[in-house]
């Protein structure tokens, strides 16, 4: 059944800020034991790194888009100040 555009638009669409989720000490906590624990039971032992960051950083951004039809050069430009943190970010659980 199509929706009526003029009754989507009237529509408040302001956000319920008792919905959203924001970050505390608990998530970051977590991220860190998520983080230790895959660190330290994967199966390749790999360290986080600021090279593995890198190709992280690459693989999710070719997955996000693929056909380069979502982000313009300036917003990749904009990414790649976070291209060798991921490492870091995790850690800290600041991901």
């Amino acid at each position: 059944m199509p929706q009526n555009p003029s009754e989507v638009l009237s529509k408040d669409h302001s956000i319920d800020s008792n919905k959203v989720i924001l970050p505390d000490a608990t998530y970051q906590r977590i991220s860190q034991v998520i983080t230790q624990y895959l660190s330290y039971y994967h199966y390749k032992k790999q360290p986080l790194s600021d090279s593995l960051s890198a190709v992280i950083f690459n693989e999710y951004l070719e997955t996000l888009d693929n056909g380069k039809l979502y982000f313009l050069k300036s917003d990749v430009d904009g990414f790649l100040k976070y291209k060798t943190q991921i490492d870091d970010l995790l850690k800290s659980g600041k991901s």
